[in-house]
């Protein structure tokens, strides 16, 4: 850490440091991890409100051909650190764990953005 920095800014910093428990995936991302992936996807959690919704990508996992296209699609991202323009729109929602229960820790965040 480097000591010119002021003390707010150094203890932002290590709080936003990689624990050491964390794990990078590694690269890159198989045909059978999409596979498996949407086989066990819900179809009716998506949140394309239009396109595209799960069970176009739980069909297209059906087909060899598809699959590995959309295994593409979504590995490119991973890889190159180019994120598409839809996937730059997304929005958190916090929502109940339990019903009524709306203490910070009682409560789920999610993200919706495009597929």
């Amino acid at each position: 850490m480097d000591a010119s920095l002021a003390y707010p800014t150094q203890a932002f910093l290590r709080h936003c440091r990689l624990h050491d428990s964390y794990r990078s995936r590694p690269f890159p991302l198989t045909v059978e991890e999409h596979v498996d992936f949407w086989s066990r996807t819900p179809e009716n959690k998506g949140s394309e409100p239009h396109g595209l919704h799960n069970g176009h990508f739980k069909a297209g996992a059906l087909s060899e051909l598809l699959a590995s296209c959309d295994t593409a699609f979504w590995d490119l991202p991973l890889r190159s650190g180019h994120v598409p323009e839809l996937w730059k729109n997304l929005m958190n929602f916090a929502i109940e764990k339990k019903p009524g229960d709306f203490r910070p820790q009682g409560m789920r965040t999610i993200q919706l953005f495009n597929s």
